[in-house]
């Protein structure tokens, strides 16, 4: 633990680094209302990591990446099954890798 009472993570900087609570069961039985998501903005992408997208409209949405390419990114659903969603760099603010849920 850090002077502050937090934990300290390894490796990771501290800014990248951050919690979100899910609001609601858009995506159970995977994440359930009241579960809590660490995520990192600086963690590199693979294809399958489920990841936070916080878009320009302001809502964070929870998806599974695909890919990317040089004028947008692809998701599909965490679970179920949804059209992809094509997302341009310019529509989204950031994408942050979940690392470890409460469940």
């Amino acid at each position: 633990m850090n002077r502050r009472g937090g934990l300290r993570f390894p490796g990771r900087g501290e800014a990248s680094l951050f919690a979100h609570v899910v609001a609601d069961d858009a995506t159970a039985p995977l994440y359930r209302r009241g579960d809590v998501l660490l995520a990192s903005t600086a963690a590199a992408l693979r294809r399958g990591d489920r990841v936070l997208i916080h878009g320009r409209d302001g809502a964070v949405t929870i998806r599974t990446f695909v890919v990317r390419n040089s004028r947008s990114c692809i998701f599909s659903a965490p679970v179920g099954r949804s059209r992809r969603l094509r997302l341009a760099h310019a529509d989204v603010l950031w994408i942050a890798r979940i690392l470890w849920a409460s469940q």
